[in-house]
């Protein structure tokens, strides 16, 4: 399963917010989660677990990501 999360300074420009995706990226890496970026801008995070992914793991890096934003 991939879930992508679009980082934008306005929803109707659809400005890339780089800055916030960083920060997100950055205090996930601290927390021990590792988000993918993406997207043709860069402006995107990917939530990519593998198949084997744990009930815990998926609620850890959720509840990583909740903290973050």
């Amino acid at each position: 399963m991939l879930i992508a999360i679009e980082f934008v300074k306005d929803k109707i420009k659809k400005e890339p917010n780089l800055e916030a995706l960083a920060h997100v990226f950055e205090k996930g890496k601290e927390a021990g989660v590792l988000f993918g970026k993406g997207g043709h801008k860069g402006h995107l995070i990917r939530l990519l677990g593998p198949l084997c992914l744990s009930r815990k793991s998926a609620e850890k890096a959720i509840g990583v990501f909740e903290d973050i934003i």
